[in-house]
């Protein structure tokens, strides 16, 4: 005797052994025995015309014959059995293969039969039955028209339907949509990213026009300038009884800065160092303070300034010539024989400014160290220059002994101007060289140095709160409190002198301007009364958009220098070697990887060869050709002698070199600020996140420090708490504390987080944690980038786990048509299959199973156990690969193979691929997450697996 029953979802035929009143004793085909209730059994048999295996596959055929819609044209209203119906259907008493025909077609169609039970159906309503036909008709339509979509866009023509969502796929489109599923496939296809399908599309001019919107997109959705409020009216200051003259590059607009001499005896003078004074009109938490807040820095790009404040603010408060403007004045007495400061004293006032001096006024050769001290040279301004030189000299000297050392400015930095509109790509490039030991620049920056210590050490010792910079053990950083700045030399150090372009400075000037104001009470009344936690919020705020504003300046750079190369028609250059294989041009504000590099010495000489350049991924390739020279001494310097490079170049120059320069080349700090990320663990000794992510850097340019670190079980929350404070980016979770994360985040908690119930990767926000998985979206980035699609196929999920629970939903979310679930233990497959189905919004058909008992085929088979841990084969039916079958194992090895992988491949799998994919993609993902900036993980990953590989060997 023999049964057919139902068993997640499908039909089984067995042979019984053995029953009682409630159950059967029964073998399948395969051989396994069980026990089935019988309540499960649909109904029961002596013989059948085949075997027993070929029951179910015939009866499949026979019912692809059947048509649904006429079976439901004489259906009888009520419930009724399949048997039942096979009377009426065929007009005979129906054969074992017929009824189980029947049986299948009637499951099989359940747009117009209902299950109602067991082998139970009934035909649907009229209504309901014309709405689901319709509803199928037009996602029929819709995949039509999809496909359509899709073979547009790999032929490069735009669907007209399609040209307004285009214009939102670079930074915020929405993936729920018809046209960007196209737009997806359509990469699948072509093997492009979304840049340079856009590019191709002709959606955006040319590789600039996308650089530039990539950004501005995402950060300054409503244009570049700031928008203009209402200057409130200041009242009447006193009128300083000197005049002013500022020192600046010819493109600054936001003049910070402006000097003032008065001679008192003979080496005994009175200097003036004036800064303009926007905290006077902008309050806190006003609306010209939160518009500022929203920049947080004025942006500096070749041929264009993104500033912080409005124009009319910028006019109203900058230090222009021949205008009476309010300011922030700090007055010093010094003997200049002896470099002694006789006097302090800060005044908020008005003064005149008697003119603006531009650096392309004077002859660098002319004003040299040595005409600055020989009396007999005439130079220009010479009243003004030679005083403030030998007072910038006594200065230096002084922080060179408190810090230990003498300070290092050498080389070149090199200002990109552009002849034409800075928008246009074919605007003709110049790259300026100055030296960075530039007396000018020097002088002025070290007064910029000696005034922020000056005033950060009034707010200190009136105990008033402000945003200071420290820098202790070689990492600088900011802090509520004041502590010294070890690189610079000073006791103390805040950012208090460029207001009009840095929002720090503004903050500081507001807290400066109560202390000047009331002295020992002004704890009580400044904006920002001490243990404020709005300044750690801004604090956070500022280092995140800090980072992104200096990505995308050194990006910027990135692109014009390497369209300069285009120009010049450079193919050969000079560069000294930085470390390993990467090199910096001679000519050019430019870094390059060489492949076949020698090993030299930092600083060696070396000719290479520029080819394939790349603007839209501002890559070039770099050959090594040959060694030129030996490194000079002060070549040698280290990554750490380079790191400790004070501000005065900043300071001096307002930022403005920025056009031409990247951030940690005019910006110390910057250097010692490289952004740091980290990955957690208990144990972590054999993690690649660090590799990967150093790959990822090198490609995009970003200063990066990955650490991994090995955390107690007991210490997770408290260090992670403490690495944010500390200013760190981000941070990648792995076992054991996923969960632990969840919980930290859960306050700021993205879609795929809550769906996989654990966070694998976190940063902060305006001093809150927030939390993202990113490993299912990293396995199914990583599956389409190998050509496979996930839409419209059938997906078999090996695993019951959290590894299995964070692919559900960007699984369900790419448009798989059916996802099962199998597990060893039946019963958390199908929690899990629950679970997905809460997620599904597709009606995606979801089912599980144990193991051993997976029915049918499958186009992509996950594994998400831990068996290729165990070097152990699975206990799977040996026909669940369907033709031209992916076979995915979650786990990698060096060799890029697992166990489950050579079982795939023994059970006929076409396509295999193993984890270490998922582990790039998902890492690319958290990349972008945190630092705004998209990597080919495709090149990550062959660069990895190329580092493994010779790990292995060597």
């Amino acid at each position: 005797m023999n049964v057919i029953f139902e068993e997640s979802g499908q039909f089984k035929v067995a042979r019984i052994l053995s029953e009682t009143e409630a159950n059967y004793q029964i073998e399948l085909s395969t051989g396994k025995r069980s026990k089935l209730k019988r309540s499960h059994v649909i109904f029961e048999f002596d013989k059948a015309p085949c075997t027993l295996s070929e029951l179910i596959p015939t009866a499949e055929n026979l019912a692809a014959e059947m048509d649904p819609a006429f079976l439901w044209e004489f259906a009888p209203p009520e419930d009724f059995r399949a048997e039942d119906l096979a009377e009426d259907y065929y007009g005979h008493e129906p054969s074992l293969i017929e009824k189980l025909a029947l049986l299948v077609r009637l499951h099989g169609s359940p747009v117009y039969f209902h299950r109602r039970g067991k082998g139970l159906y009934k035909a649907a309503p009229p209504d309901i039955l014309e709405a689901a036909l319709a509803a199928i008709e037009k996602k029929r339509l819709q995949e039509e028209l999809q496909a359509q979509w899709v073979e547009s866009l790999v032929n490069f023509q735009i669907p007209d339907a399609m040209r307004e969502d285009l214009n939102t796929f670079l930074s915020h489109p929405n993936k729920n949509t018809m046209a960007w599923k196209a737009f997806e496939s359509a990469l699948s296809r072509s093997g492009l990213g979304i840049k340079e399908m856009l590019l191709k599309l002709g959606v955006y001019q040319d590789e600039l026009a996308i650089t530039l919107a990539s950004f501005c997109e995402k950060f300054l959705p409503k244009g570049y300038e700031a928008p203009e409020l209402a200057i409130p009216s200041l009242p009447e200051l006193p009128i300083a009884e000197v005049e002013a003259y500022s020192i600046d590059n010819d493109s600054t607009t936001e003049i910070d800065d402006a000097f003032s001499i008065k001679q008192i005896a003979d080496d005994t003078y009175q200097f003036g160092v004036h800064i303009a004074a926007p905290a006077l009109a902008v309050s806190k938490d006003s609306e010209l303070d939160l518009a500022a807040r929203k920049r947080m820095s004025t942006i500096y790009l070749p041929g264009k300034k993104i500033t912080m404040q409005s124009a009319a603010l910028v006019d109203a408060f900058s230090l222009n010539a021949g205008a009476i403007k309010p300011c922030i004045s700090l007055y010093v007495v010094a003997d200049l024989s002896t470099g002694d400061i006789i006097s302090e004293e800060s005044k908020i006032e008005s003064i005149y400014i008697k003119e603006n001096l531009r650096l392309s006024q004077f002859d660098e050769a002319l004003l040299s160290r040595e005409n600055l001290t020989d009396e007999s040279v005439d130079m220009p301004y010479a009243f003004l220059l030679r005083p403030l030189w030998r007072l910038s000299q006594h200065l230096s000297a002084k922080r060179d002994e408190l810090r230990g050392y003498p300070e290092k400015h050498q080389g070149l930095e090199f200002s990109v101007e552009l002849a034409g509109d800075w928008r246009d790509q074919n605007a003709k490039v110049q790259l300026i060289p100055r030296r960075r030991d530039n007396p000018l620049d020097l002088m002025i920056g070290e007064m910029m140095i000696f005034t922020n210590v000056v005033w950060s050490g009034m707010l200190s010792r009136l105990k008033v709160p402000g945003i200071f910079r420290t820098q202790q053990f070689g990492r600088a950083k900011q802090s509520s409190h004041p502590v010294a700045h070890q690189s610079m030399g000073v006791p103390q150090y805040a950012w208090m002198t460029s207001p009009l372009r840095r929002y720090v400075d503004l903050l500081n000037q507001q807290q400066l301007i109560s202390a000047i104001n009331h002295g020992v009470s002004a704890p009580l009344v400044a904006p920002y009364k001490p243990k404020d936690l709005d300044l750690l919020k801004i604090m956070t705020q500022f280092d995140t958009l800090i980072q992104q504003w200096r990505h995308f300046q050194d990006s910027m750079e990135r692109f014009w220098s390497l369209r300069w190369l285009q120009q010049q028609g450079i193919t050969e250059a000079e560069a000294k070697v930085l470390r390993d294989d990467v090199v910096r041009l001679i000519n050019a504000p430019l870094s390059l990887t060489v492949s076949d590099m020698p090993a030299y010495e930092r600083g060696t000489l070396v000719k290479i060869k520029i080819d394939g350049i790349n603007l839209l991924k501002l890559k070039a390739n770099a050959h090594f050709l040959e060694f030129i020279a030996a490194p000079e001494i002060d070549d040698a310097a280290t990554d750490e002698d380079e790191e400790l490079f004070d501000d005065a170049l900043d300071e001096a120059l307002d930022g403005d070199t920025l056009n031409g320069v990247t951030a940690s080349e005019i910006d110390p700090e910057a250097a010692a600020e490289t952004v740091r990320c980290a990955v957690f663990g208990y144990p972590i000794a054999q993690s690649l996140s660090p590799t990967l992510h150093a790959i990822a850097a090198s490609h995009c340019g970003l200063q990066l420090r990955y650490d991994k670190v090995e955390v107690k079980p007991e210490d997770f929350v408290a260090t992670v708490q403490q690495f944010f404070a500390d200013g760190g980016r981000g941070l990648n979770i792995t076992i054991p504390f996923k969960l632990e994360a969840f919980e930290l985040a859960k306050n700021h908690l993205s879609e795929r987080a809550k769906a996989a119930q654990a966070v694998n990767t976190l940063w902060s926000e305006e001093g809150e944690i927030h939390g993202d998985n990113t490993d299912g979206i990293g396995l199914v980035n990583d599956i389409q980038s190998h050509g496979h699609t996930i839409q419209g196929k059938r997906i078999l999920l090996i695993g019951a786990g959290g590894a299995a629970r964070g692919t559900l939903l960007p699984l369900l979310t790419a448009g798989c048509v059916a996802l099962h679930i199998a597990n060893r233990t039946a019963s958390k497959a199908q929690t899990l299959a629950e679970q997905a189905q809460a997620l599904d919004k597709n009606d995606t058909a979801i089912s599980a199973s144990a193991l051993d008992d997976i029915p049918g085929q499958w186009d992509i088979v996950i594994n998400a156990s831990a068996s290729s841990l165990e070097d152990a084969p699975l206990a799977i039916p040996a026909t669940i690969f369907a033709d031209n079958a992916l076979a995915y194992d979650m786990v990698y090895r060096p060799s890029g193979s697992t166990a489950f992988l050579e079982q795939s491949k023994r059970l006929d799998a076409k396509h295999v691929l193993d984890g270490l994919g998922m582990l790039v993609a998902q890492g690319m993902e958290s990349f972008r997450i945190w630092h705004g900036v998209e990597v080919d993980a495709t090149q990550v990953l062959r660069e990895l697996r190329q580092s493994i590989q010779a790990k292995q060997q060597s």
